[in-house]
């Protein structure tokens, strides 16, 4: 008998793991970490087994079926199975001595049967290319001409925002506050409504400087043509990073790069928190948020999870 299907019992542990889970999140919150990606996967799967009726061995197998139907990409799908198995290896930790010297060691072949996808970079659909480095980005606003385009690449940057997003904001969207203004993003992607934040310094200089009637960035009456703004940050980018012997610019910027460098930068402020970035991306699922801005591998502790 598979070592996965032995203990019905596993169910009687989910609040054991939960209860772990919330340890380890508060550790993290303490040492300044933020709530870590894996707390969520962590609760995933054991929904997921709750759900089915599976104990927590039993309910692995299905779990890792589940996943490969969904076409997860590699890191996600990784991250979750490294979730997974850590919930079941605390289980042993606490209960280990309730099985025999076989069961455990089919237990940890049937664990080390599920191994890792192979990541594609491809797969990672916003490279380090796609994204300016915050000296890039400060170079960007040095050069840059236009007060105007000055704020609205500062805008950008400091919120992630889409052009579209930026230029649609109303004025009674903007709630001003001591340290930073609350702005409704109401016009977003999908229709899907959220709020996103800017410094008060430089919320107070962005309507002090465009005097809007209506909209947050206005011009004489009017809201800003997207295109033509969208064509005077390319020219900054050719003042501030010049361009190669075909006339090429040798750092083509766009608007939605000041977006992606936004979300890259604030994914490590917010300790790799992604269901908080996902929340101030307007992302619809966790796992677009994880698929488009977790570069990085997985960490030591996950690799050796995932084994």
């Amino acid at each position: 008998m598979n070592a996965l299907q032995v203990v019905k019992q596993g169910a009687d542990y989910c609040p054991e793991i939960l209860a772990k889970n919330e340890q380890d999140k508060a550790i993290n919150q303490e040492k300044g970490k933020g709530v870590p990606g894996r707390y969520y996967m962590r609760r995933d799967f054991v929904a997921f087994i709750q759900e089915h009726g599976y104990g927590i061995h039993e309910g692995f197998v299905p779990f890792v079926s589940y996943l490969a139907e969904r076409d997860l990409p590699a890191n996600t799908y990784n991250a979750k199975i490294a979730a997974a198995k850590q919930c079941i290896r605390w289980m042993i930790d606490e209960h280990g001595h309730e099985y025999s010297s076989l069961q455990l060691w089919q237990l940890e072949q049937d664990l080390k049967s599920v191994k890792l996808k192979k990541l594609n970079e491809n797969q990672v659909a916003v490279s380090h290319e796609k994204c300016l480095t915050p000296a890039e980005v400060q170079r960007l606003i040095d050069v840059c001409p236009d007060p105007a385009i000055k704020y609205m690449i500062q805008f950008m940057y400091r919120t992630g925002c889409r052009i579209s997003e930026m230029l649609n904001v109303a004025l009674v969207h903007v709630e001003p506050k001591r340290k930073q203004w609350r702005i409704r993003i109401s016009k977003a992607k999908a229709n899907k409504e959220r709020f996103v934040y800017l410094d008060a310094r430089l919320a107070k200089e962005v309507l002090e400087y465009f005097h809007g009637e209506r909209w947050l960035f206005e011009h004489h009456g009017k809201q800003y043509n997207r295109s033509a703004t969208t064509n005077r940050i390319k020219q900054t980018s050719i003042l501030a990073f010049g361009v190669d012997e075909d006339g090429k610019p040798n750092r083509p910027v766009t608007a939605h790069m000041l977006r992606h460098s936004y979300a890259t930068e604030k994914y490590k402020e917010l300790g790799h928190d992604l269901h908080k970035l996902k929340g101030l991306m307007g992302h619809s699922s966790v796992d677009t948020t994880e698929r488009m801005y977790v570069h990085a591998p997985p960490t030591p502790e996950e690799s050796e999870l995932a084994l």
